[in-house]
């Protein structure tokens, strides 16, 4: 508030209120809005009412005469300006309860507009002013800017900073230093950051820096305490726990799964076991679920924990209540392009192939009331196995099929986990350090082993049990209760490589027959020599004995994993349906960018560079997240355990020191040298993470210095921000098909599979919009176009109904023929 003239002349005093004697004509013009209450008390008519924002003409005139007769009375008018004055008086007036000038004076748009044309008054010379000068402001009062009084005050702000527009950045400039200023002003006269809004509540501001990493925004509020200054500025008193716990339950209301992802994270709260910790923990305790679920019902009671693990039902249907699971640690080494690598840990758990397909086929049989095993017409075990997203899946389809009373097949399924692997990087190394010990005797246990049906139990408790029984089994060759099983493995060209023992050939070998690549590549109808186990077993033999390299080596590396001949390798029906479809897709594309939009190969070059950049992104987010998971094994893990270790060894340090008797035996430099050892493993750890972090801002800024490049090249030819590239990918979203990151950019078996089923409706939209993009110094023609893009329909639909062939349960001659017509 300004402050009050020292000296009041007696002319100058406010009478009391609803008394107009002495006051000029302007005066009395204005007392009657004060005489209804000035908004911050009650007048003497009853409860106070808002003032007026706004003067009519006569009575702006009015106010503006009556300040040249209070001026002219004044001995003060020597001292200071006019408007110096001016101010002076209207608020001695109003403190003292007279005719609400103080309020008039707030009305600023009636301020700036008599301020110029009174600057220059003397006493004694003026007129009676008989008309308002025009308002000294931006804005005309109804404008949206008008309500920025300051702002739109041409005397406090002369330069127009509300403007906006394409040819007004320099504006925002200019706002930008003025509010820099003004921060800067009250730093340095250790004035504290805040402002009153004209209903007098005061607010705090803050400086928060934008778009920093997460770790150089921790450093920022740690520094300036941003957390402490709001909570102090927005609660009272300086009960610190219940400012922390109104944040927190706000956290946990608002932002609840990711609060206490958080807070497990930080080890505040304790983490969900998964399938994996639950069933280590309980083999290592030796327990069984009875017991475990004692255990849970005893934390949510004594310790208010709301889960512990993963559901019962969810651990169930690993088998687990009958088959034992085996779980087990590892380190494994990642290596990147440039020589770099690092050392990671990961875990797994696995169960008894054997164990698994027995209770499975007795769960299905036992089903039917009057089952009998001459109703089987054949046993197969389907093994499958593929990696993504930082972990490796392997499991089985148990299929059934049967000629049930009355002729009718039936063919039914169980589909169940055998075994996983939490690590980022998915070799033939991994797989041998973990699940491999565990699978490969049960499933070769399947492959050369009969099942035997048997009944058991006597009464109402009789049922069905299925074993696998070897060739040394008394009935292992029964006529009727003796089946044999065909085993499978389904999954894709890398996983076969690895399961054949051929890792690293996927695309150089074909899984099948002993061509290779360049080989196979359009044959007609001269297949190579089929692979067995026997043949890779003897190429393996050969490569060790000759110290056979390269293309001698023929592909084989080691030994096939499992017994499961190599003809039962099922052709990857997915896979080849995400290849193919890619490649079609990739086709189209290409014939935009070099035909009709007639891109720079240098642009094209540079696309499919941020492309793989977007991969090596994606690899190195995921080792982050990884090792920045709560999980077993993970390495913020593996530093909470070695902080364990390092304050069991103060421990011991501090007993010994404090009461040697205790401790008798502690040698405490090798005490010391063991801490300095754990230390030295969390500095490692911590550096490692540092530099996959780093790396990860290294690959951004190199994908952003390409994609200015293509900006650039773009700008360069005056084309469009897009690329068609990026218009054919807008077309397939509206039929919601998104390319996925993880999949280096290419499309996934779901989203060919909609490709395929809307070719005609996708390749429609997709004709029209390249024959209007068409360059002008294009050879292509609208018709080339059309033909084009007819091509493509037609190889999405006979590719589509080829794939839906092959899922054909018991398919007749017709099918298997005009499948074979759709390929050719």
């Amino acid at each position: 508030e300004m402050k009050a003239p020292a000296k009041e002349d007696e002319e100058m005093k406010a009478p009391a209120k609803n008394d107009s004697e002495g006051k000029s004509d302007g005066a009395k013009a204005l007392a009657k809005d004060d005489d209804e209450g000035d908004g911050d008390g009650e007048g003497t008519n009853g409860p106070a009412k808002p003032s007026k924002d706004r003067f009519t003409d006569e009575e702006k005139l009015l106010f503006a005469n009556a300040f040249f007769d209070e001026y002219d009375k004044s001995d003060e008018a020597e001292g200071g300006s006019f408007m110096d004055h001016l101010i002076r008086s209207a608020n001695a007036q109003s403190k003292e309860g007279d005719f609400g000038l103080g309020r008039a004076l707030k009305t600023v748009g009636t301020m700036s507009a008599i301020a110029s044309d009174l600057a220059s008054y003397t006493p004694g010379d003026h007129e009676v002013i008989t008309s308002v000068p025009t308002p000294k402001i931006h804005y005309p009062e109804g404008s949206d800017n008008a309500k920025y009084r300051m702002l739109n005050s041409k005397m406090f702000c002369p330069i127009d900073l509300m403007k906006r527009g394409d040819d007004d950045e320099d504006m925002k400039g200019k706002m930008d230093a003025l509010l820099g200023d003004i921060v800067d002003f009250k730093d340095a006269n250790n004035e504290e950051l805040s402002y009153k809004n004209w209903s007098g509540r005061r607010f705090l501001l803050q400086k928060l820096p934008k778009n920093k990493s997460l770790d150089e925004a921790q450093h920022w509020l740690n520094k300036y305490k941003v957390l402490e200054n709001a909570m102090d500025a927005i609660f009272e008193g300086n009960d610190m726990a219940a400012k922390v716990e109104v944040i927190v339950e706000y956290l946990l209301t608002r932002h609840a799964d990711d609060a206490k992802d958080a807070l497990r994270k930080l080890g505040v709260l304790p983490k969900v076991l998964d399938v994996y910790e639950m069933s280590a923990t309980m083999e290592e305790c030796s327990i069984g679920i009875g017991t475990w679920r004692k255990l849970v019902q005893c934390f949510k009671e004594f310790m208010q924990v709301d889960s512990i693990s993963v559901s019962e039902d969810a651990w169930r249907k690993l088998g687990a209540d009958v088959g034992e699971i085996k779980t087990g640690t590892f380190e494994y080494t990642k290596s990147k392009k440039k020589g770099a690598s690092r050392t990671e840990k990961g875990s797994y758990w696995a169960m008894d192939p054997r164990e698994e397909l027995e209770r499975n086929l007795s769960d299905i049989v036992n089903n039917y009331d009057n089952f009998d095993p001459s109703w089987v017409d054949a046993i197969q075990a389907l093994y499958a196995g593929d990696h993504g997203k930082g972990k490796h899946r392997f499991a089985c389809k148990t299929v059934l099929h049967l000629t049930v009373p009355g002729g009718k097949k039936v063919c039914e399924t169980q589909i169940y986990p055998l075994a996983d692997i939490k690590a980022t990087k998915d070799t033939c190394e991994i797989f041998k350090k973990s699940i491999h010990e565990h699978l490969a005797p049960g499933i070769n246990q399947v492959v050369h082993g009969n099942v035997l049906f048997k009944q058991v139990g006597e009464g109402d408790a009789r049922k069905w049990e299925c074993k696998i029984v070897d060739d040394k089994h008394a009935d292992f060759k029964h006529p009727l209760n003796a089946k044999g099983v065909e085993a499978f493995m389904v999954g894709d060209l890398k996983f076969y490589s690895q399961m054949l023992g051929k890792e690293d050939f996927a695309s150089a070998w074909c899984c099948l027959c002993q061509l290779k690549h360049a080989q196979w590549q359009g044959l007609a109808d001269t297949p190579g020599v089929l692979w067995t186990l026997d043949l890779i077993k003897q190429q393996h033999d050969t490569n060790q004995e000759h110290g056979h390299t390269g293309a001698d080596r023929m592909g084989v590396r080691e030994y096939p994993y499992f017994d499961i001949p190599a003809e039962n390798y099922i052709w990857p029906i997915l896979h080849t349906l995400i290849g193919v479809g890619n490649n079609i897709l990739d086709h189209l594309v290409e014939y935009a960018d070099h035909k009709i939009q007639l891109l720079p190969g240098r642009q094209i070059i540079l696309r499919d560079e941020v492309k793989e950049i977007d991969k090596e992104i994606a690899d190195d987010e995921e080792s982050i997240a990884h090792f920045t998971s709560p999980n077993f094994g993970s390495g913020s893990d593996t530093i909470r355990s070695i902080k364990v270790k390092i304050s069991d060894c103060r421990g011991l340090i501090r007993t010994h020191q404090r009461s040697p008797e205790l401790a008798p035996t502690v040698d405490v430099p090798t005490v010391e040298a063991e801490i300095e050892k754990y230390e030295k493993e969390i500095k490692s750890l911590e550096d490692d993470l540092a530099k996959m972090k780093e790396n990860v801002k290294k690959l951004k800024r190199s994908r952003k210095s390409k994609t200015d490049a293509i900006d650039t090249i773009r700008s360069s030819r005056k084309l469009d921000n897009d690329s068609l590239y990026t218009g054919i990918d807008r077309i397939l979203q509206r039929y919601k098909i998104n390319r996925a990151e993880y999949h280096g950019g290419d499309l996934t078996g779901v989203d060919i599979k909609k490709l395929m089923h809307d070719a005609a409706n996708i390749m429609k939209e997709i004709r029209e919009y390249l024959i209007n993009s068409l360059h002008d110094d294009s050879n292509e023609t609208e018709q080339s176009i059309i033909d084009k893009c007819g091509n493509v329909e037609t190889l999405l639909t006979l590719w589509d109904g080829i794939l839906s062939n092959l899922h054909t349960r018991f398919p007749t001659t017709e099918v298997c023929d005009e499948t074979q017509k759709f390929v050719d």
